[in-house]
């Protein structure tokens, strides 16, 4: 009986766009028998994450496949995998639920209702917004036209919306 659970390291649900989170996944085999040829399967692809890295206490990741080759895992015991993922900005509610499913084992599993674990983080979009404002004649002479120019710029990373700009005429100018 193998049984998947995935959490964030941290517990963090809702984190910032940007963020570098870890994903734990641990696999455990409630026995009786040792389960061999065991993968697990855990893509990040089309998800709105991007890899950067995995340790795992057995067995390698394979980024591109989304497969832990785990092996062995002896009755009784646990192993775990670590992703450590940036948290993008182009996503949906669907695109932020990231499973990890027991894809084989040799031997019959007894109960398969354990052996996916899902979670769907709500990431927090993230903006910073610049605003400039200059003027075309810092010195004007009375009664002659000057032009402001404001310049807005989002550097993200999330896309900004909704933004408004209120700008006032300083004192002793016209429109």
């Amino acid at each position: 009986d193998l049984a998947i659970v995935k959490t964030v390291v941290d517990g963090n649900m809702t984190p910032n766009v940007g963020d570098l989170i870890t994903f734990e996944i641990q696999l455990t085999n409630n026995g009786p028998l040792d389960g061999t040829a065991v993968t697990v399967l855990d893509n990040l692809n089309p998800l709105s994450y991007t890899f950067v890295n995995y340790s795992s206490t057995v067995g390698t990741y394979d980024e591109t496949t989304g497969i832990w080759n785990v092996g062995e895992i002896d009755s009784e015991d646990t192993e775990v995998l670590l992703i450590d993922v940036i948290v993008e900005s182009d996503g949906d509610a669907t695109s932020y639920t990231n499973c990890a499913t027991v894809a084989t084992v040799h031997q019959t599993d007894i109960d398969a209702t354990n052996d996916s674990s899902c979670i769907t983080l709500v990431p927090v979009q993230v903006v910073d917004l610049e605003l400039t404002k200059d003027v075309d004649n810092l010195e004007p002479v009375a009664e002659t036209n000057v032009d402001f120019t404001i310049d807005l710029t989002n550097v993200g990373p999330s896309m900004a919306t909704g933004v408004q700009v209120v700008d006032l005429l300083p004192s002793g100018y016209s429109f």
